[in-house]
């Protein structure tokens, strides 16, 4: 079952969570995150509806596989090639010999 999201304006989840994707509260406001819980519980479908699409939005564009995957192939694009390890190294070496 999904549940709703509800967390502080505390560090970066402010930017994640809004009102188009759960529900913010005040740090160390117990009455701020009272009422946060009371909104989460008193949504309506078309609420939840919207919450779940939105949810799953950002599930999808902060998948940690896929961020660091674009990060190696950005910075160390050597990291994401097949083939030998020494291919994979960033160090081309002669295997000739």
């Amino acid at each position: 079952m999904e549940r709703p999201v509800i967390a502080t304006t505390a560090g970066g989840l402010a930017e994640l969570v809004t009102d188009q994707t759960g529900y913010s509260a005040r740090p160390a406001d117990p009455a701020s995150l009272a009422d946060a819980l009371a909104r989460a519980l008193a949504a309506d479908t078309a609420d939840r509806a919207r919450l779940r699409a939105a949810g799953r939005h950002l599930a999808a564009t902060y998948d940690y596989d896929r961020i660091v995957h674009r990060f190696l192939c950005d910075i160390a694009p050597w990291t994401m090639r097949t083939g030998p390890a020494h291919y994979r190294t960033g160090h081309v070496t002669d295997q000739s010999t």
